[in-house]
């Protein structure tokens, strides 16, 4: 067996979970830089106003975040 072949072979699976770690990653990072945006936003537009249709988002958002 070629010594590439082996090496590809050997780190085969650490690989694919670092990539896996990574997307995770990505999508947690992304999901709470979108969740402090809204909630910010929330802050600036109702200046207490009843906010039901933002944290209605922050919901939906969050479960979208959540099933990737």
């Amino acid at each position: 067996m070629p010594a590439g072949k082996a090496v590809r072979q050997r780190f085969r699976i650490p690989l694919i979970a670092f990539d896996a770690f990574v997307i995770f990653e990505l999508v947690l990072v992304t999901g709470l830089t979108l969740w402090s945006a809204i909630a910010a936003l929330n802050n600036v537009v109702t200046f207490g106003a009843s906010s039901w249709p933002i944290e209605r988002t922050l919901k939906i958002a969050t479960a979208a975040v959540l099933r990737m």
